[in-house]
């Protein structure tokens, strides 16, 4: 597997900011409104998309982009949910 370049996390961070939870991060943008978040190119942009698609890292579709469990991992975030407990002595 080829690792990630800087703006590669760049853009799988910004991917997943923007994107919305459900049982993935959908984002729903378009690429020169993207581009420009970022700083890049389009043509620069499509690039960097097809190389995280083709690792396995996004999915995408007309007029979406998906980070996947794969993407997520690669950020560090957990998909499984995760429950905090706190046992709170009462005050004497």
């Amino acid at each position: 597997m080829e690792p990630l370049t800087k703006r590669s996390v760049q853009l799988l961070k910004t991917l997943y900011k923007k994107g919305k939870s459900t049982s993935s991060y959908t984002l729903r943008v378009k690429q020169d409104e993207l581009s420009q978040q970022l700083g890049i190119s389009r043509q620069a942009l499509n690039v960097h998309l097809r190389k995280l698609k083709n690792s396995g890292y996004i999915r995408t579709g007309r007029g979406f982009i998906d980070v996947t469990e794969k993407g997520l991992n690669a950020l560090g975030v957990s998909t499984a949910p995760a429950f905090i407990l706190l046992k709170i002595a009462p005050a004497k």
